[in-house]
């Protein structure tokens, strides 16, 4: 087995151990489901979480609880024909067994229609950047998210003992910024925070940085508290997992930010058209895209 294919076994595994800590495969017999039937609508952000469940980022379920990105059991795997990463679907479920079952599933609006000139913009779940925080940097100075306000901001998560989805993403951003042009950059910051800020001091996002020859002045690593690090995960609804052997399981959402908040487009992290979609899209907010 190649390289590649390990790194994806290895990463499907990630995603199953994430899904069994929510959903448990339902047994066909002693099944308990209450009557009640919920409607509500969301934006498909794992359609293959595991064979029995997605991870779903769905709105606010009055009665029942906020809007959050959690996973759904699917009754059947049929529902989801058709259905793509970042679709907007409306879905019934019920409680069976403690657990929350898609019985009806309808697409929206889908991701394939979106044209070739058009960025992917956010889903209606608002995410409000929180320009307030005050990170700690690899140099281990205060970095305001403040002082990106005027530029287009690319923001993602990711843990430096990752040793598999992380290490991929920063890649592909890495080419994303090397397709740019010299005034493209010049318009653009990039952001990645650490999910694991207890391990990730500066000093080993430095380390981090350093062993990719990545530019701190283009691009920054932040650390701090956890009250922080917490804040800027809700605001960008990322989930974040720790399992009881220490390894991390997040969402891997990166996020374009127009200059002054004006727009935010969000992508798979583990897309293979990452480098190609995200630098388009700068290209496109900084004026300079050609067909």
């Amino acid at each position: 087995m190649d390289t590649e294919s390990c790194l994806l076994a290895m990463r499907r595994l990630v995603l199953i151990t994430i899904a069994l800590s929510f959903v448990c495969k339902l047994a066909s017999a002693g099944e308990t489901a209450t009557n009640e039937i919920w409607v509500t609508k969301g934006t498909v952000e794992n359609p293959h979480l595991t064979p029995n469940s997605i991870m779903l980022r769905h709105e606010k379920i009055e009665g029942l609880m906020p809007a959050m990105t959690m996973p759904f059991a699917i009754k059947s795997r049929s529902l989801l024909d058709g259905v793509g990463y970042r679709d907007t679907v409306e879905v019934e479920f019920r409680k069976i067994n403690n657990h929350f079952v898609i019985h009806k599933l309808k697409i929206i609006a889908s991701q394939n229609s979106v044209t070739s000139t058009t960025p992917t913009e956010v889903s209606s779940f608002d995410i409000t950047v929180p320009w307030d925080l005050d990170f700690f940097d690899s140099q281990g100075s205060t970095l305001s998210l403040r002082r990106f306000q005027n530029n287009i901001i690319v923001v993602s998560f990711i843990f430096t003992r990752c040793p598999t989805v992380c290490p991929l993403q920063t890649a592909k951003l890495q080419t994303a910024l090397s397709y740019l042009t010299p005034e493209e950059t010049q318009q653009v910051k990039f952001l990645s925070i650490t999910v694991d800020p207890e391990y990730d001091r500066p000093e080993r996002l430095e380390q981090y940085a350093k062993a990719r020859s990545i530019d701190s002045s283009q691009w920054s690593f932040v650390t701090g508290s956890s009250e922080t690090i917490g804040r800027a995960l809700n605001s960008f609804n990322i989930v974040s997992l720790t399992q009881g052997s220490g390894d991390i399981s997040h969402s891997l959402d990166v996020f374009l930010i127009e200059s002054n908040n004006k727009s935010i487009r969000t992508y798979d992290g583990n897309n293979v058209s990452l480098a190609k979609d995200i630098s388009r899209d700068i290209s496109l907010l900084a004026g300079s895209f050609k067909q």
